[in-house]
Order: C-alpha cells, then sequence, then structure tokens
C-alpha cells in the first residue's frame, strides 16, 4: 500500500517550485495520501520524512493583527524597505530594519554579535515568530518567502505594510 501511496505522491512533490516550504506541501500531501509516511526528493534523490508544520497557518497580517501581536510582544516586526525610504517616511514602531538584500545573509551567516552591532538587536532564533513589512506588501512577501526557506518557519508579513500603516496613522 505505501508503494502505491508513493506513486501517486511523487507528482505532487515533483511539482514544489524551489524555495517554497516543501513540509508544508509534503504536510498537505500527506493529507491527501495518509498511508504516505516519506517522500522522496527528486533533485538529491534522498528521502524525506513528512513532518507537521509547526508554523502559524496565516501568511498575511493585517494591520490589526499586527496591533495584536505587538501588544502581546509575540512578534519580531523586521522592516525590509531600503535605508532611503525609512530616512524619508521613518519605520513603523518597534521595528528592526533589515533591507531586504541583507536579510538572507543577516539571518543565516552573521553571528550574534555582528548581527547586534549591525542591527541593534539581538539575531532571531530559528523559531522565532518573524513578521517582515515593507512600503505596499511585495517585498515583505519576498522576505517571508527568503526566511522561510532558510529555516525560519514562523515568517509572516504585514500584507499592508507602511502605506496600510500611514493611512491609518495620518502625521
Amino acid at each position: 500500500m505505501a508503494a502505491f501511496a508513493m506513486k501517486r505522491l511523487l507528482p505532487v512533490v515533483s511539482k514544489v517550485k524551489f524555495g517554497h516550504n516543501v513540509q508544508t506541501t509534503l504536510e498537505k500531501c500527506k493529507c491527501i495520501y495518509p498511508s504516505a509516511t516519506q517522500s522522496f526528493h527528486l533533485r538529491t534523490k534522498r528521502s524525506m520524512a513528512c513532518m507537521p508544520v509547526t508554523g502559524p497557518e496565516v501568511k498575511d497580517l493585517s494591520y490589526e493583527d499586527i496591533i495584536e501581536l505587538k501588544q502581546k510582544n509575540e512578534i519580531i516586526l523586521i522592516d525590509v524597505r531600503e535605508p532611503s525610504e525609512i530616512e524619508e517616511t521613518g519605520k513603523l514602531p518597534g521595528s528592526v530594519h533589515i533591507p531586504l538584500g541583507e536579510l538572507k545573509n543577516a539571518l543565516e551567516v552573521l553571528s550574534q554579535a555582528d548581527f547586534l552591532k549591525k542591527y541593534g538587536t539581538e539575531k532571531p532564533k530559528r523559531d522565532a515568530n518573524l513578521v517582515f513589512s515593507c512600503r505596499t506588501g511585495k517585498r515583505s512577501r519576498t522576505a517571508m518567502e527568503t526566511a522561510t526557506s532558510i529555516g525560519f518557519l514562523n515568517s509572516r508579513h504585514y500584507s499592508g505594510g507602511f502605506t496600510d500603516w500611514q493611512n491609518r496613522h495620518p502625521s
């Protein structure tokens, strides 16, 4: 029975785009094929266990979600806009500024000490609840996908971005 399920599972897994959350896709496949406990990674020719996803289900957060989560101190808010944008408009209250072009290196390569020195805060652990923000939501989605691809599975993004924030907080 497992061999039959594997044959049915392979075409679904082969459609997974590089850089996307493979665990989520595999978990969805496991729901379709409950007897499948392992899948086969086509590129590396290795077996991968179907593990449950521990990350949050909702990836797009609204203004109200951001307010609630910040009040509970449950998220690390990261603004991924360029330095010139931050200088011009400021950043979301309580956010850390890491430009999108630096994000992968900052989260994956920088040591704790270097991260603290460069960004003024502790480097997030892989299980941290990260929320990314930009101007309108496009770059923050890219940041979320980048963070997820390097193991920060609890990553989400503020879909309205700084534009939505400014509309709700006119100066």
